[in-house]
């Protein structure tokens, strides 16, 4: 009996000592990566304030806070802000998967040079963090990175994701711009104006006089379905921008007719939003538009503008 206690003992003895080395042997392991290299993550994203890539073929973009949720694309377009929310939590989960091998490391390096995406992330009284973006392991499950100063890349994933994470930092400036069009409550409306230039009818302005919403040019409509309207444009959205590259035409075939409705909205700050939509002949998803001043070319769809494109005739 004696020798069978000290057998489960001595084995237990010698289990307990594999496993303490393994543990020391892993926390060493991770001890030896130098921090300053490895720092890529970003703890308190509520504290960044600005965020700028650049890549070798000379574009840029530049994100910066103006407010708790909004954000600014290059100075002059408000920012999507789901892609603002992933790329803040992207930074935050970054980890070290492992230091890149010696075999991989010299041309990790050269793809870093020539390829990488410089990224600098400036946080609130603290050193901006600055690091490039490489390409990723044939998996696509790791991408290479190096801190600027480094002289080793690393080899970087989001833990329980499988993603690439090279895609997580656009380039592209049309991506990042949000699609949000109107996004006014009706208190802070002044006037808004639909108008139909192929009909004759249904043409209508809506304004505030007071604290009380009227129908220009009549006097028995319901303010009640005229507030109901109204409601709408708290949030409506474009589909998605069309780049001139894509279809060059379009915006000077568009000018050329007249749109099947323009909407045009001026909120209590003076600041006035307008879109022409051109019906698309045999599209039961979506129309073209002509957005902003700037006449921009847009697609919006039918189960989002058709509530808005209406007659003054819904107002009695």
């Amino acid at each position: 009996m004696k020798n069978r206690t000290l057998f489960y003992y001595l084995l237990a003895l010698i289990i307990l000592s594999v496993l303490t080395y393994f543990v020391l042997r892993k926390s060493f392991k991770k001890s030896t990566l130098k921090t300053e290299e490895t720092s890529f993550s970003v703890k308190d994203t509520a504290s960044v304030y600005k965020i700028f890539y650049a890549d070798k073929k000379g574009k840029k973009i530049l994100l910066e806070r103006k407010e708790i949720n909004q954000w600014v694309v290059n100075e002059k377009q408000l920012a999507q802000k789901d892609l603002i929310d992933m790329t803040l939590q992207t930074l935050h989960n970054l980890s070290i998967k492992s230091p890149s091998v010696k075999a991989a490391r010299d041309n990790a390096i050269r793809e870093l040079a020539t390829k990488g995406i410089k990224v600098e992330i400036y946080e609130k009284d603290k050193e901006p963090k600055i690091f490039f973006v490489g390409e990723t392991t044939p998996d696509e499950l790791s991408t290479y990175m190096l801190m600027e100063g480094s002289e080793n890349p690393y080899l970087v994933h989001l833990p329980g994701w499988d993603v690439n994470l090279r895609f997580r930092f656009f380039m592209d400036e049309w991506e990042w711009r949000s699609r949000l069009l109107f996004h006014v409550k009706p208190e802070n409306l002044k006037n808004l104006t639909v108008r139909y230039p192929r009909k004759d009818s249904g043409n209508f302005t809506i304004t505030k006089v007071g604290n009380i919403f009227k129908l220009e040019g009549e006097n028995n409509s319901n303010e009640e379905k005229i507030k109901n309207y109204l409601s709408m444009y708290g949030s409506i959205y474009m589909e998605s921008f069309i780049k001139t590259k894509e279809k060059p035409l379009l915006k000077d075939s568009l000018l050329q007719n007249l749109p099947d409705c323009s909407i045009q909205l001026t909120d209590d700050t003076e600041i006035t939003t307008e879109i022409d939509i051109y019906l698309i002949s045999g599209n039961p998803d979506r129309m073209y538009g002509l957005a902003g001043k700037e006449k921009e070319p847009v697609t919006v769809q039918h189960y989002v503008f058709d509530a808005l494109i209406v007659g003054k005739h819904v107002f009695f």
